[in-house]
């Protein structure tokens, strides 16, 4: 889900998006631009926008297997819920920036070298991490 703002002007923002029981294999070994195996964002190469483009995003029950990037990659949302998925990655398994009301819980990890990264413009009074294994 992206939303361009800068550059190709090709989207809008997601609402009420559902990603779920799906098997995610050996995906996103070009990282050039597209950083995540799921990504919800603004602008994959440019400055994004602040929470609120993505809005009510559900991640859940999915398998990510075998990826060089990020397993999910989340940007500008208010409100997303990643749930109950088993994931494998290399790297970091979910980056959050630019968002809030983000719930991360019942997540299961094996062989990765970070299980949560935030970075800047987030509000992290309001991401919750439980039930997690492997972070």
């Amino acid at each position: 889900m992206n939303a361009d703002i800068t550059t190709w002007w090709e989207s809008i923002g997601s609402h009420d998006v559902i990603i779920r029981n799906n098997r995610f294999v050996n995906c996103r070994f070009n990282l050039d631009v597209i950083r995540g195996v799921i990504e919800c964002l603004t602008n994959p190469g440019g400055q994004s926008a602040p929470p609120g483009v993505h809005q009510r995003i559900t991640i859940e029950n999915n398998i990510i297997q075998g990826t060089d990037g990020i397993s999910i990659k989340i940007g500008s949302v208010d409100g997303m819920v990643i749930a109950n998925n088993i994931d494998q990655p290399k790297n970091e398994a979910i980056f959050v920036y630019n968002s809030r009301n983000i719930q991360i819980t019942g997540n299961k990890l094996t062989n990765s070298k970070l299980g949560l990264k935030i970075g800047d413009g987030c509000e992290p009074a309001t991401i919750k991490v439980e039930n997690n294994t492997g972070f």
